[in-house]
């Protein structure tokens, strides 16, 4: 059975879905001292994006801009 959380950012038009397994490979990553930074704190947008924080709380978090919170959403969207 396959489970998914439903998304809408701050930005309108900016909606993806999170599947159950990249939820896991997303906080495996995240976990993983051996995991590249750079892909640490993309897992962590898409992490607290689906839980449902927003882009300034988002930001504070990770350390990054807001183009670059709504950047790796709108990628994660659309792939």
């Amino acid at each position: 059975m396959c489970q998914f959380v439903r998304l809408l950012s701050m930005r309108k038009g900016i909606t993806f879905t999170v599947s159950a397994s990249d939820q896991k490979r997303l906080e495996r990553i995240i976990k993983d001292p051996k995991s590249p930074q750079k892909h640490v704190w993309r897992s962590r947008i898409i992490v607290f994006s689906s839980a449902g924080h927003g882009t300034h709380e988002i930001m504070r978090a990770t350390g990054k801009s807001k183009t670059c919170v709504w950047r790796w959403q709108e990628y994660f969207m659309l792939g």
